[in-house]
């Protein structure tokens, strides 16, 4: 550890910009993760809406099969001679 330490100052000591840059990349990486994480939850958004929209549209269709369904069986009894 003592020896990473000692490594890390002389490359301050000697290369101040390339400390510098090591700084300005990880605002940059924690700029982009930030950048990440918002869009997954705008996806996320979206996809719960989309799904929920699905499933409303399916259950209309399957109430209206069954609204089909259930007048086509009364027309037929009406058709059906006593």
């Amino acid at each position: 550890m003592q020896q990473q330490l000692k490594s890390l100052g002389d490359v301050i000591v000697l290369d101040p910009q390339k400390s510098l840059t090591l700084v300005l990349l990880k605002k940059d990486v924690e700029v982009l993760q930030k950048s990440i994480d918002d869009r997954i939850r705008e996806l996320s958004s979206s996809v719960e809406r989309l799904y929920n929209i699905v499933g409303w549209s399916v259950g209309a269709l399957l109430i209206a099969i069954l609204g089909q369904l259930i007048a086509g069986f009364f027309a037929r009894r009406q058709m059906e001679p006593r």
